[in-house]
This record gives C-alpha cells, sequence and structure tokens, in this order.
C-alpha cells in the first residue's frame, strides 16, 4: 500500500509541476531578445520565449541556455529578422532556433554551430537534442514543425552565390546533429507551413515575395520554388505571412496578411489564382506577423512593430471584413507595450486551436484536457 501511495504522490507531482508550464491554446507566443543589462549588438544575446493573454496579461517566461558550457539557444540581440519561430499547425509544439553558442559570442550569425528547441505546448517541457552545423554563414532566421513535433524546416540566411550549400530553406529531422537538407539554394526570411504545404518567403535577388516549396512537406534537396502569381518577383520588404481560407469558392487558402518592413502590413486575396493586392495599413516597420482565424470571416493579427535600433512592440488588429475586402479596421492598436531598455521583442506566435477535423483521437484527447484546465 505504501509503494503505491508513494507512486501515486509521485505521479501527481509529475502532472502539477508539467502542467504549472503548459501553454494554454490561444495564448501569444513572444521571442525576446535580453542583453542581460547591456545595449543589443551583434553579439549573443539571451532568448527568452514570453507567454501573454490575447489582452496582453502575462503569464510565464521560458529562458533559454546560454552558458559558457552545454548546449545553447542564444540569438543576435541587433537582428530584426531573427526570431520568427511557430507552432505546429495543431498547436501541439513549438519551435524556435538560435545559436548554439554563450551570451555575448561576438558577431554571434558567423556561428555556425545552431540549436532548434521544441516546447510541448501540453506540458511545457523543452527539448534542445537538434543541435549541429547547420549551415549558412549568416543570420538564423527561423524554423517550423510538423504534428509529430518529428521533423523542422529551417530559413537560414547565407551569401549570394551557387557557393553557399547552407543557406535557404533547410530540411531537419528531429534530434539530429547534422547539417541537414537544403531544399534550394537561396537567400531566406522565413518558412512556415499551411494545409501540409511548406512555404518560405525572402527579399532579396531570385526570391523576392512568397513560394511553395515543392510539393507538401519535402525532405530532400533541388526543391522547385512555385511563386504566388500577384506577389512573387516583386521586392515587397517581406518579413513574415499569415494565411487564411475565408472563401468557399476559390480552392485552398485564399487570404494572406503580409508583414512588410518597408510598409507596414498588406492584405492580399487570391482572385481566380492570382493575389491581389486589397489595402495596406502602415503602423510601423512590421518585423512578424501571426494571426488566429476566430470565427466566421474574423481574422486577428498580430505583429511585431519596430526597429533594430529603436523600441518594439506588439500590436493587434482585427479584420472582419473577410475575403477580397479592404481590412476592416484603418489602424493596429498596441496590445504589450515597448520592450524595456536592452531588450526587443523578435517574433510573435499564436498558440492555435485547431480545427476538430485536424485533429485525430488523441489531438481530440488533449484539446479537451487544455480546455477543461
Amino acid at each position: 500500500m505504501k509503494t503505491f501511495l508513494t507512486i501515486t504522490l509521485s505521479l501527481l507531482i509529475t502532472c502539477v509541476t508539467a502542467s504549472a508550464a503548459q501553454i494554454t491554446l490561444g495564448n501569444l507566443l513572444i521571442f525576446r531578445c535580453d542583453g542581460n543589462g547591456a545595449a543589443l549588438g551583434s553579439d549573443g544575446a539571451i532568448v527568452k520565449v514570453d507567454e501573454y493573454t490575447t489582452n496582453g496579461a502575462f503569464v510565464q517566461t521560458f529562458t533559454m541556455p546560454s552558458a559558457a558550457t552545454g548546449t545553447n539557444l542564444v540569438a543576435s540581440g541587433s537582428a530584426t529578422s531573427e526570431g520568427k519561430f511557430s507552432f505546429s499547425p495543431d498547436g501541439q509544439w513549438l519551435a524556435l532556433i538560435g545559436y548554439n553558442a554563450a551570451e555575448n559570442v561576438a558577431s554571434v550569425k558567423a556561428t555556425l554551430n545552431r540549436t532548434i528547441a521544441r516546447i510541448k505546448t501540453t506540458d511545457g517541457s523543452i527539448d534542445y537534442s537538434t543541435t549541429g552545423p547547420l549551415g549558412g554563414n549568416d543570420n538564423t532566421r527561423g524554423v517550423t514543425v510538423n504534428n509529430a513535433g518529428t521533423k523542422f524546416w529551417a530559413a537560414i540566411a547565407g551569401t549570394t552565390g551557387t557557393s553557399d550549400t547552407g543557406r535557404g530553406p533547410r530540411y531537419i529531422p528531429f534530434g539530429s546533429g547534422s547539417a541537414g537538407t537544403q531544399l534550394a539554394n537561396i537567400n531566406i526570411r522565413g518558412c512556415s507551413i499551411y494545409a501540409d504545404q511548406l512555404y518560405e518567403w525572402g527579399d532579396a535577388s531570385g526570391n523576392y515575395g512568397v513560394y511553395g516549396v515543392g510539393s507538401g512537406l519535402p525532405e530532400t534537396s533541388g526543391q522547385t520554388l512555385n511563386g504566388l502569381a500577384g506577389i512573387s518577383g516583386t521586392t515587397l520588404g517581406t518579413y513574415g505571412i499569415f494565411m487564411a481560407d475565408l472563401d468557399t469558392t476559390e480552392a485552398g487558402y485564399d487570404t494572406l496578411w503580409m508583414a512588410r518592413d518597408t510598409a507596414g502590413v498588406s492584405k492580399y486575396s487570391k482572385v481566380s489564382g492570382t493575389w491581389t493586392l486589397n489595402n495596406t495599413i502602415v503602423p510601423g516597420a512590421a518585423l512578424h506577423i501571426a494571426g488566429i482565424k476566430e470565427g466566421g470571416n474574423n481574422v486577428s493579427i498580430y505583429i511585431v512593430e519596430g526597429s533594430a535600433g529603436g523600441s518594439t512592440r506588439i500590436m493587434k488588429m482585427t479584420d472582419t471584413a473577410g475575403y477580397n475586402a479592404n481590412m476592416s479596421e484603418a489602424a493596429f492598436t498596441e496590445v504589450i507595450g515597448d520592450a524595456t531598455v536592452n531588450e526587443a521583442f523578435r517574433g510573435v506566435a499564436i498558440a492555435a486551436i485547431p480545427e476538430p477535423a485536424l485533429l485525430g483521437v488523441a489531438g481530440i484527447a488533449v484539446l479537451a484536457f487544455l480546455r477543461k484546465r
């Protein structure tokens, strides 16, 4: 009986500890660079992931390791292109990428060893086992993850030219210590998954705008980039995208909001296969974007607004206009105020509540548990 009680108590303690750090579906997660009292520069900055409610109420912080030894995950403090992290489409995993280097390492973007952290939504546990000599000799910009949490696709910048086999979208299996697989040799700013299709975006020669990478979620080299007609091929200052399916007559995802570091946020709608600009709102430089469909055609859009040397904040706009119409609001409003001195927001993600049709039996059970909590 004593043994049974001991085991039961141990299980209860484990459950309490895990649930205390679980990420609540529907909340905001923010990628924050912390200079630890010093001004942010090109050296390695501490990475913190903050959880907030959509009303801006603080919930908790996950701090990534940055010690002199062991596996670390730091970011370049001055690089506005970094910190583009994301949830798996079903909301079970959050993935972020950085450099396997200690805090304050100079010109940290030259560090070729990178680390991907995988945070489990249901208990907040973090895995750092995916670390190694990921290619590219420039900024580590973002990563996305599949529903199983077993496969990553990273956005690694690099020099122009055919010799840099490290840059571009890369496929990296969970737990891998190798360089992964270069899917296409391009300079890239970010990547994400919509409807089991990998998309990437950039603003450099050969990669202006938004492209589908091959077919589905590719894992092999030499993938074809399929540009979004009406968007790709033109300099737009693309820093991030969010897509939604709002129209029943246009196949697939048909509405796209684009974060642009030069021109705020633009909304596009796919009309007869071609993406058409609806309108643009300019709250400032939009450094990253996330969104969530909240019922009907109501879509809430969140952005990181700011600059490398100035302050950054999280702003929101709810677009109720639907497909192929100007955004219903004329401006974004602040949700979370300026990051403090020597700190900066870089990325924003939403722990989306997936549609029941996207969930298996286990997923439905997890969702029911989280809603009950």
